[in-house]
């Protein structure tokens, strides 16, 4: 990329119209952060999961319990992604690492309030996050955790990604649809200001 900015955004996910313009309009008018992402609805084939991520700036702690800027929803700092030497490679979790890489250089990273965006996960996905799926993001994870300053019970959050990885699919699908997105019939009104 030549620009000065990277907006991200994976080919089978739906953005709203003004999505560029709202987290463009953001990152200028906030030059301290170096990524921003927005919240994003989770949706398969017509339906509506449930709205994930939320809004405000993400430390450590937070990226480490699952709180994190949603990667296709974000607007990167070009300057900032080659501070830390681009993607690093671990499969299915290259986006984490690069939000542990950028807290690490100290890259403030913010989500917005808007939801602006359609984040598809099919139920075929579900079956990606098994634990032969997740090794690279459990290595990461046992990496990258002690250089944030992670405590007892954030390494927990190690022991809840090997069970979603051990937990039959169609558990793991439910207890995220119950327990980690945020109902839509509760935000209503920021899914329409949104446009979704």
């Amino acid at each position: 990329a030549r620009a000065e900015y990277i907006v991200r955004m994976d080919t089978d996910d739906i953005a709203i119209p003004d999505r560029i313009e709202k987290i463009y309009n953001f990152i200028i008018r906030h030059p301290d952060y170096d990524a921003v992402g927005s919240r994003v609805v989770e949706f398969s084939e017509g339906e509506q999961y449930g709205i994930l991520s939320k809004m405000g700036q993400k430390n450590s702690r937070s990226i480490m319990r699952g709180d994190i800027i949603i990667h296709p929803s974000a607007i990167i700092r070009k300057s900032s992604i080659e501070k830390v030497s681009m993607y690093k490679n671990y499969k299915r979790a290259e986006d984490l690492v690069l939000w542990f890489e950028m807290l690490l250089a100290g890259s403030k990273l913010y989500v917005i309030d808007d939801i602006l965006l359609q984040y598809r996960v099919s139920p075929g996905d579900y079956k990606k996050r098994k634990i032969q799926y997740r090794i690279d993001e459990i290595r990461a994870r046992i990496l990258y955790y002690p250089q944030l300053g992670a405590n007892a019970n954030d390494y927990l959050y190690i022991l809840k990604s090997i069970a979603s990885g051990i937990i039959p699919a169609v558990i793991v699908r439910k207890y995220r649809h119950s327990f980690v997105l945020a109902h839509i019939n509760s935000h209503k009104s920021d899914v329409k200001k949104g446009s979704i």
